[in-house]
C-alpha cells in the first residue's frame, strides 16, 4: 500500500494558547520532517505513533505521549490505523516543560481530558469549564512521568545494515559475534560501536525494537522507558516491562524501579550532574 501524507496545521501561530487538535488516520500515514514555533503533546488513544526527532525513533502507544518542544524538527508515521490527538502549546506554556524531546506517560486524567475534548471537538477551549480543564491538562503535563525512549539509528553503512536487519526480522536470535562476523569486525569493535553510535549496547538496542514489535503486533500494554542493558551496567535502570517469556529475556532480567533510583523522574525536576 502507498503511504500518504497528511495535513499538516496551515496556520503559522495558533490561534490559542492551548490548541487541540484531533484526526483519525488510516494506515501508511505519515508527515514529513516540519516544525512549529510551539510545543506539541504527540498523542494516539489507539495504536502506536512512530516520530522520529533529531535522528532517534520515539514511540507513542495510548499510555505515552511524545513532546515535542517549540522549533524542534520532527516527521512521524503509522503503520495501523491511530486514534491521532494533539495538544499545541504556545511557547510561554512551555517553560515548565522539557527543553528535548521524550516520552511522558499519560495518567487518567489527561485521558479523560483528552477524551472529552475529542467528543466534543473542542479546539480552542472556549467555555470557563473548558479553559479550566485546559489547564489542569497543562499543570498535570508539567508532573508528568518523563522517559526518553527511543530507539537511535546508525550513521556507519556497517552498523545500519544490521539495525535494518534487525528490523526486518526482530525475532533474530544471532549473537552480536555473527553479526560482527557479517561485517567483518571483531565483536568487541562492533560492541564499541554499538556504544559509540547509538548510546546503547546491542543487547538494549534489539530489546528496545522488540518492544516496540510486540506492542504493534499483539497489543500489549507495556510501559515503556529508560533501561540499561544488565550485561554490560549490572543493574535496570527503569520504567519498562520486558516482552520476552521469563527465562527468555537477552541479558534483562526485570524493569522495574528500586529504591536506589527513587521516584521516576517529572517534567519540572531539574536535570542533575555527578
Amino acid at each position: 500500500m502507498t503511504s500518504q501524507h497528511v495535513d499538516l496545521l496551515s496556520f503559522s501561530e495558533l490561534p490559542a494558547p492551548v490548541y487541540f487538535r484531533y484526526a483519525d488516520f488510516d494506515a501508511h500515514r505519515f508527515a514529513s520532517p516540519h516544525r512549529h514555533p510551539w510545543g506539541t503533546l504527540e498523542y494516539v488513544a489507539h495504536g502506536v505513533l512512530h516520530m522520529e526527532i533529531g535522528g532517534s525513533r520515539y514511540l507513542s502507544p495510548p499510555q505515552y505521549a511524545v513532546w515535542v518542544p517549540p522549533e524542534t524538527e520532527h516527521s512521524f508515521y503509522v503503520n495501523e490505523p491511530v486514534n491521532y490527538r494533539a495538544v499545541c502549546l504556545a511557547p510561554s506554556l512551555c517553560h515548565d516543560l522539557p527543553p528535548q524531546a521524550c516520552t511522558l506517560a499519560i495518567n487518567d486524567i489527561l485521558k479523560a481530558i483528552l477524551k472529552d475534548f475529542a467528543a466534543r471537538d473542542v479546539k480552542v477551549p472556549e467555555r470557563d469549564a473548558d479553559r479550566r480543564l485546559a489547564q489542569v491538562l497543562v499543570d498535570q503535563l508539567q508532573q508528568a512521568p518523563m522517559h526518553e525512549c527511543y530507539l537511535p539509528y546508525a550513521s556507519s553503512p556497517g552498523l545500519l545494515g544490521i539495525l535494518e536487519a534487525l528490523q526486518n526480522e526482530p525475532g533474530d536470535n544471532r549473537p552480536l559475534a555473527d553479526w560482527a562476523a557479517q561485517v567483518h569486525v571483531s565483536e568487541r569493535t562492533l560492541a564499541r560501536q554499538f556504544i559509540r553510535e547509538l548510546g546503547m549496547s546491542f543487547g538494549e538496542w534489539r530489546q528496545r525494537l522488540r518492544f516496540s514489535g510486540n506492542r504493534l503486533r499483539h497489543g500489549l500494554q507495556h510501559r515503556l522507558g529508560f533501561y540499561r542493558d544488565v550485561s554490560a551496567s549490572g543493574r535496570v535502570h527503569a520504567g519498562a516491562v520486558s516482552t520476552q517469556p521469563p527465562g527468555q529475556q537477552e541479558g534483562v532480567t526485570g524493569f522495574v524501579y528500586t529504591p536506589e533510583h527513587g521516584r521516576p523522574p517529572r517534567c519540572g525536576d531539574k536535570e542533575k550532574t555527578p
